[in-house]
């Protein structure tokens, strides 16, 4: 990334945390209203997540991997929804700092490890009780350099 994208990306993310918090708890009153009690409306879609694959510490491939992410109750759906883009680059970055691969067969997800990445990225934005529910549809990869 070139030092003019990682300053406009700094920036766009100071002016973010300056404004406030973009997922802040609504009144539940609001929320049912809005949603008029069907859960379906309070999904986020995160289909096609590329999530990397290290094997000894180096990386060594991608996984492709599609989750659904309903929020709880008392939040604004909407927000996440908005800066999804946002969401999908902090899942990136704390899945480098924390590998999902399975212990021994780093090709395939550790699921676990993936909901734990995705709770910490929303601990962090928008508090502990954000998210009711993590689906993980598919994990694909594409097996390019390594067995396992």
């Amino acid at each position: 990334m070139s030092l003019r994208t990682r300053s406009i990306v700094s920036a766009l993310m100071a002016l973010s945390v300056m404004t406030g918090a973009p997922f802040a708890p609504v009144n539940a009153a609001e929320g049912e209203e809005e949603t008029g009690g069907s859960a379906s409306n309070k999904t986020l879609d995160l289909s096609n997540l590329v999530v990397p694959v290290e094997l000894d510490g180096k990386l060594v491939n991608y996984l492709f991997v599609s989750v659904v992410i309903t929020i709880n109750d008392g939040y604004d759906h909407w927000s996440y929804r908005e800066n999804a883009h946002v969401l999908r680059d902090l899942i990136l970055k704390e899945t480098h700092r924390r590998t999902v691969g399975v212990e021994g067969r780093p090709m395939e997800l550790d699921e676990d490890k993936l909901r734990a990445a995705i709770k910490r990225v929303f601990e962090a934005q928008a508090g502990a009780d954000s998210i009711k529910s993590i689906e993980i549809l598919s994990s694909d990869s594409q097996k390019v350099f390594i067995d396992g």
